[in-house]
């Protein structure tokens, strides 16, 4: 599989970092999973807009190793899936910031401690359900906890469907931007 994600980008990430991976390709935006296969730690997966049995089983056919990944599922009790993955846990709604907040530590405290990461997959979709102010407090309030949990913060969004204050604050807080 040829690797759609510029390597180069990865090189000299400080020790703890920030990287956004912008895309509106749905396919290119799957493939901003190679970073796992970069990353040395174990890490999160917040599920925004899919189920975690879908991701994972799209990672796995990829060919992306899944063993490191704990997965917060956002998406399976909503549509009532049935279908279910080891090492997940499930939320009721993909809007609520403060469970999404909890459910973060609640996983974080599952995993080994020491460096960690955690892969927020389509942000767009989170703060669409919220005005700017609450959005761009939350962005302050997420990245500086995930910076005390030590958990590296990789947000895969969609420039296009973000407000432009909300661009902004990303690019101000990112120490990569990665465009597929």
């Amino acid at each position: 599989m040829a690797s759609l994600l510029p390597h180069k980008d990865l090189v000299n990430l400080p020790k703890d970092f920030t990287l956004v991976v912008n895309t509106s390709d749905p396919h290119k935006h799957l493939h901003s999973y190679e970073l796992i296969d970069w990353l040395p730690t174990e890490g999160v997966c917040l599920l925004l807009n899919r189920t975690s049995y879908n991701l994972k089983n799209m990672l796995n056919i990829l060919g992306f190793d899944t063993h490191k990944l704990y997965f917060i599922d956002t998406i399976s009790k909503r549509i009532d899936s049935k279908l279910k993955t080891d090492r997940t846990y499930y939320l009721h709604t993909n809007k609520d910031l403060n469970q999404i907040s909890n459910s973060i530590e609640k996983v974080n405290s599952l995993m080994p401690s020491g460096d960690k990461f955690i892969i927020i997959d389509s942000l767009h979709n989170l703060l669409m359900h919220h005005d700017e102010k609450t959005s761009l407090n939350f962005l302050d309030f997420i990245n500086q906890r995930l910076r005390l949990l030590r958990l590296n913060r990789i947000y895969l969004t969609d420039f296009n469907k973000l407000k432009p204050n909300i661009k902004n604050k990303l690019l101000k807080i990112s120490d990569r931007i990665i465009h597929l």
